[in-house]
């Protein structure tokens, strides 16, 4: 087990630890399948809805939005089935990359990525997603009350008017309990998966845990995930410059053995990844400017003509590239739900002097029951 503070000094390990083989790889796999389910059914809304996907994928790349765009009734289904869709598999990712990070901090090396994917997405599924819904629906009864009093006083003018005045201390109360309850609902979504991953424990326990943390530590909560916030933008700074470093370097070595034969594969390259990343590309250097420049795209790459075996290796090389991308994406979500393990552990010892990490969970009972079984096998040796 890991030796713990029980303050804000844990949350620095939290680069340390999700710079790992298993967290980075449950975390890539996790984005790559949330991804592809949220590209594939949001073109699927755009062919539905009659949409020329070449122009489409020409403007859009592989970022596509269908937010403003004319769409149909059921291109809109598809749509917001894919955005949901992919909340649910990052969630569920960030339960397992969390459980992964909790089994470290125990000391538990054995523990596999592939049990932490069925502990998410098979064991816990329903818990991650019953929380947030079951204060989203305290929400929506809230509102829908506040709704049908006032259809109610307007059916009975003047009346209504006199009897919602009477009832304006109520109103306001409701109005409290309502943001709270967003508050709560918006730490569900948050917390959801690294509470999951530590208790092992259904969606009730989500759901008392976010009012709990709103109302009993609101200010350690900020700060402790302000903090995280900070050190998954400098993982991600830091892992982008150096890995724009190792391309660069990798290049100027490669070309050197092989020719400018090379650099116009590794050229041409980067101009398709630059062209199938257009809205990222533009969305960064409108907010970033030339701060993005040592981290990201510095100049505008153009597609060249070349013969058809470089062409096919530019486009592979490509593919490569967001891949290495892809995991240079992954880190700071791996950083981000490993700090939120290790924020709800510090949180749950303050409130509760319940430290998660001396818990012996289901997993790790019936772990413990096979050894003791094997233990107790006589030797018919």
């Amino acid at each position: 087990m890991m030796s713990m503070r029980f303050d804000f000094r844990d949350i620095f390990q939290a680069p340390r630890i999700a710079f790992s083989l298993q967290r980075l790889w449950l975390q890539s796999i996790g984005l790559l399948g949330g991804y592809s389910f949220y590209l594939l059914c949001t073109y699927a809304a755009f062919a539905l809805g009659g949409h020329d996907l070449a122009h489409r994928w020409s403007y859009s790349g592989l970022f596509p939005c269908v937010i403003g765009q004319a769409l149909p009734w059921y291109s809109w289904i598809i749509a917001v089935i894919g955005f949901f869709g992919t909340g649910f598999v990052l969630m569920a990712t960030g339960a397992a990359v969390s459980r992964a990070a909790y089994m470290h901090l125990k000391g538990n090396v054995f523990y596999t990525w592939k049990e932490a994917l069925c502990f998410a997405f098979s064991k816990k599924a329903g818990s991650l997603i019953g929380a947030p819904l079951a204060v989203g629906l305290i929400i929506g009864m809230t509102v829908f009350g506040g709704l049908f009093i006032g259809f109610i006083s307007k059916l009975i003018l003047p009346v209504g008017a006199v009897t919602i005045s009477l009832l304006t201390v109520i109103i306001f109360a409701a109005g409290l309990f309502l943001i709270f309850t967003i508050l709560a609902f918006c730490l569900s979504i948050i917390l959801a998966p690294a509470i999951v991953a530590t208790t092992d424990d259904d969606a009730f326990e989500g759901i008392f845990q976010s009012f709990s943390i709103i109302h009993a530590q609101p200010w350690r909560f900020l700060l402790y995930e302000s903090l995280t916030a900070v050190l998954a933008i400098l993982g991600l700074a830091t892992l982008a410059f150096f890995a724009k470093l190792a391309w660069g370097a990798s290049n100027t070595v490669i070309v050197l053995g092989m020719g400018q034969d090379y650099g116009n594969i590794s050229y041409q390259a980067t101009a398709y990844v630059q062209q199938w990343l257009y809205p990222v590309v533009s969305y960064i250097r409108a907010i970033a400017g030339s701060a993005a420049d040592p981290f990201f795209f510095s100049q505008d790459f153009m597609l060249r003509h070349l013969p058809a075996m470089q062409q096919s290796a530019a486009i592979i090389t490509a593919i490569f590239m967001l891949i290495i991308g892809g995991v240079i994406i992954s880190f700071p979500m791996a950083v981000w739900n490993t700090g939120q393990t290790i924020l709800f552990i510090l949180i749950k010892n303050l409130k509760e002097s319940d430290n998660l990490l001396d818990r012996i969970d289901d997993e790790e009972e019936v772990d413990e029951k096979d050894v003791s079984e094997i233990t107790r096998q006589p030797d018919t040796a």
